[in-house]
């Protein structure tokens, strides 16, 4: 038995026998199908499904792909699934099935859609038929619907088949002319079609005054005609002129031998079958019998659809299914669950998991669902299946709870999350699980009002996350939720092991957590100033994205965060190609997403600030207060330090940020930038004392914590204040040594934004540096170029620090180094910087220059007059 993504959901069911040609919708479909979307919303039993499946066959349509959606597929995470597996034979690359099996949160299910939009954006034609749209329920799922149909190639056209009204608006396609849509009273058979149906489709001889008459009393419902034709077949009055399916199904039940219905009742529950589930399912039961059963029952005109010809698999019309479950809940429930649980033992030794589990759940079997998730670590609707599971039984087990609390969160179902969470702190209070509890309630966004982070939060060791009964991807998760904790409390080292710790547990599981672990890494080392080793950890990152198409929406993570890394070295054309990379990618996978836009603007803004536009930038900032007030004045902290800097910065904004921050979460209050800003604020108003003890305790904290990145901007703004007040002019030799110190730290990773930022205070300081001789400056040779650079930047020359050829002073010195012969380990030690950030200058230079080796390195230094 092939798994069931191949076996039922995704089948074209198979049209019946001598089924009627409905030439005038045919010929509707194929103009209709010209159009983006067609919809045709009509009751149970009026030929949607045979509609379709005819016109594929019939037409010999390409690129066609069919889903049968039911109530257990209609959540994010399965929906999904099978709509990539309806179209996946038609594509080239196979690996986003992959990439949603391994997706650790629905809040990333956007990024995957635009992937798969970039996936079939082609010149081929693709077609895709959902079934039984009507179960698409669930607010996550229309909202994800929702935003697919906004960012939906040309060249996809959906047909949705549904007995109720679209769950998501499609006014716009319909104003636009891209909707066709077909009703119910169009699906409804003429009275000539009616009759040939029942002649040449169900067999039904007869004058034509007695085909009528059923006619009439099918109203044009193809169901209807089918009932009608088996009550008359069966001899069973239909009283009362009135068609229903209840009363005509209890009839026609009725009517059937014993083993007819035993055989539909035992296998009611089952979302398909063949002669083998039968077999193991009623015990005895043989190939034979199942053949004659279903022929019997298919002479009798009763709902039942093959899905496979060659195979012999068939499954029951929702009309009859949902009566055959009914009649299943009849049966005792000691007999209802061995039958289920039997179902389900045959599904799964046949793979098809997801069926075994459903079948399990329904049998109230919880625990027997558990064991079987729990050994197929990757099931993507493990998700979904959790929550029919009840809380007590679920908590039962860590990992499958915490992965059902995950999933809420993504979906937003606030109410699940706050009753898991208070179950597991219930039953393992005191446990090292409570310690993971204690970290997942940052997630509990009503736990706390306007705190999003716990401070207090006592971490688990590495060692004791990995002895956790987690899946190593959520082991990841916590792990690099410790890295954050570690990160605010200025544990750097701390917080790098965790990081390096998750990427072991990812392995090769999952490419998404992967990227998400070095784009981690990438903003761990810019906090603390390491510049060189962000941008190689965000150049990983990029490898990545690029491995495949599917990433390509996702490269708005490394261009944002590279531009961020390039303006601290006031590389500016650099960021600004970042800028315009995530733009332009921003415009074309996303719509409307507020974070990103929110970050473009924020980067637009301090672009003005760096280039010399500060009044631009300034009304840059004023807009953005106004337009996304909900995200508060905390997250403009940088873009509020540039308004300062520049004096720029309104009382009003001063104010509404030390408010702000005064109210708000640990993890704001001790961020060391926010920190900064305070106290620059403080210096300017006149609270002298509060102001230097402060600047004193962050560069005390800077020190010890190694963050080289906020020692020079707390050094710049300290040399900053001794300016504010005339007292303190007499301190220039503190000023002086703060200089140095911040060179000190600066110059390896090219710290060069801050000065820039403090210039006008800085400038004179720093020529005063450039000028004295080695001695007197007491500067080594690395830091008096980066004091030439500062020098250059400070007065508004950024471009001297790149010649002709776009190389930078440093690797002007690294090509100078290069050209004496000396080895990469000897310019590593001379120069006093790493050896991966010499390889790094190397391949940079080499690119540059337009060469492939250090001798034509050298030559062409020399012709271009570099050296």
């Amino acid at each position: 038995m092939e798994s069931l993504p191949e076996s039922a959901k995704l089948k074209i069911p198979v049209p019946r026998r001598n089924y009627i040609q409905r030439s005038g919708l045919l010929d509707t479909l194929r103009r209709g199908l010209e159009l983006p979307i067609v919809y045709v919303c009509s009751g149970a039993g009026t030929g949607k499904t045979t509609l379709l499946a005819s016109f594929i066959r019939g037409s010999k349509l390409k690129n066609a792909g069919w889903f049968s959606l039911d109530s257990s597929t209609a959540n994010v995470y399965s929906f999904w699934q099978y709509v990539v597996s309806a179209l996946d034979p038609f594509l080239d690359d196979n690996t986003l099935l992959s990439l949603i099996k391994s997706n650790p949160s629905p809040s990333h299910m956007e990024q995957l859609l635009e992937s798969f939009c970039a996936l079939i954006s082609a010149k081929d034609e693709y077609f895709l038929v959902i079934d039984d749209l009507q179960y698409m329920t669930d607010a996550a799922l229309i909202r994800s619907f929702d935003f697919f149909l906004t960012i939906m190639p040309e060249n996809l056209h959906l047909i949705l088949l549904s007995r109720a009204n679209p769950p998501v608006y499609l006014g716009q396609y319909a104003v636009s002319g891209k909707l066709l849509f077909i009703n119910a009273d169009e699906m409804k058979l003429s009275e000539d079609d009616s009759i040939s149906f029942l002649r040449t489709t169900l067999g039904i001889e007869g004058p034509d005054t007695d085909l009528k008459q059923l006619s009439s009393y099918a109203e044009g419902w193809i169901a209807g005609l089918q009932l009608a034709a088996a009550a008359e077949q069966n001899r069973t009055p239909m009283q009362g002129g009135s068609i229903t399916a209840d009363y005509l199904n209890r009839e026609i039940f009725a009517s059937l031998s014993p083993d007819e219905q035993n055989f539909l009742v035992c296998t009611g529950p089952l979302a398909y079958f063949d002669a083998s589930i039968c077999s193991e399912v009623l015990d005895g039961f043989t190939a034979a019998q199942f053949r004659n059963s279903i022929d019997s029952l298919t002479e009798k005109n009763l709902f039942i659809v093959c899905i496979d010809e060659e195979n012999h698999v068939y499954r029951y019309h929702n009309i009859l299914s949902d009566f055959l479950l009914k009649q299943f809940s009849h049966l005792p429930s000691g007999r209802q669950k061995v039958l289920l649980e039997k179902a389900a033992a045959a599904f799964e030794l046949r793979t098809d998991i997801t069926e075994a589990i459903r079948l399990l759940i329904l049998a109230e079997d919880y625990r027997g669902a558990m064991d079987i998730l729990l050994k197929n670590e990757n099931l993507s609707e493990t998700w979904s299946f959790l929550d029919s599971i009840p809380v007590p039984i679920l908590v039962e087990n860590q990992n499958l709870a915490f992965q059902c609390f995950l999933y809420n969160i993504g979906v937003l179902n606030i109410e699940r999350c706050r009753i898991l969470h208070n179950a597991l702190f219930q039953k393992y209070e005191g446990t090292d699980f409570e310690k993971v509890l204690q970290y997942i309630q940052i997630f509990r966004i009503d736990a706390v009002p306007n705190r999003l982070f716990n401070a207090d939060i006592h971490m688990l060791s590495i060692e004791q996350i990995e002895a956790l009964p987690l899946q190593n991807v959520l082991k990841s998760m916590i792990l690099l939720g410790n890295s954050q904790i570690f990160l605010n409390r200025f544990q750097y080292r701390e917080a790098e092991q965790c990081i390096e710790k998750a990427m072991q547990c990812t392995g090769d599981s999952s490419m998404a957590v992967m990227a998400f672990c070095w784009g981690s890494k990438a903003q761990l080392y810019e906090e603390d100033g390491q510049l060189n080793r962000s941008l190689d950890c965000y150049n990983t990152a990029l490898q990545l994205y690029n491995a495949s198409d599917l990433f390509a929406g996702l490269g708005t993570n490394y261009y944002i965060g590279a531009t961020g890394v390039f303006m601290r070295r006031m590389e500016l054309d650099k960021a600004q190609e970042m800028l315009d990379k995530s733009d332009s990618i921003y415009k074309k996978y996303h719509r409307k997403v507020p974070t990103l836009e929110l970050t473009l603007q924020y980067h637009t803004a301090e672009m003005n600030f760096l280039r010399g536009g500060p009044e631009k930038g300034k009304v840059i900032v004023e807009s953005m207060v106004s337009q996304f007030a909900q995200f508060g004045v905390l997250n403009l902290g940088r873009l509020l330090m540039e308004l300062d800097c520049a004096g720029m910065l309104e009382p009003s904004l001063a104010q509404h940020f030390q408010q702000e921050l005064s109210a708000a979460a640990d993890i704001y209050r001790s961020m060391l930038f926010m920190q900064l800003l305070e106290t620059r604020i403080l210096a300017e108003k006149g609270d002298r004392a509060n102001a230097f003890r402060k600047i004193d305790e962050i560069m005390s904290v800077c020190r010890s914590s190694q963050n080289s990145l906020r020692l020079v901007e707390a050094g710049l703004i300290k040399i900053y204040m001794l300016t504010l007040y005339p007292d303190e002019e007499k301190k220039k030799q503190e000023k002086t040594d703060l200089l140095r110190e911040t060179i000190s730290y600066a110059w390896e990773n090219r710290i060069l934004m801050p000065y820039f930022l403090e210039r006008n205070t800085i400038l004179p300081l720093l020529r005063g540096l450039d000028s004295a001789t080695d001695k007197e400056s007491g500067l080594s040779s690395s830091e008096k170029a980066f004091v030439r650079d500062a020098v250059a930047v400070c007065s508004g020359k950024n471009d001297t620090k790149e010649n002709a050829e776009g190389l930078s002073s440093r690797e002007i010195d690294v090509l100078r180094e290069l050209s004496s012969g000396i080895t990469n380990l000897e310019i590593a030690d001379r120069l006093c910087i790493s050896l991966a950030t010499v390889k790094t200058h190397v391949q940079s230079i080499y690119s540059k220059l337009c060469v492939s080796s250090r001798t034509a390195a050298s030559k062409k230094a020399k012709e271009e007059g570099i050296l």
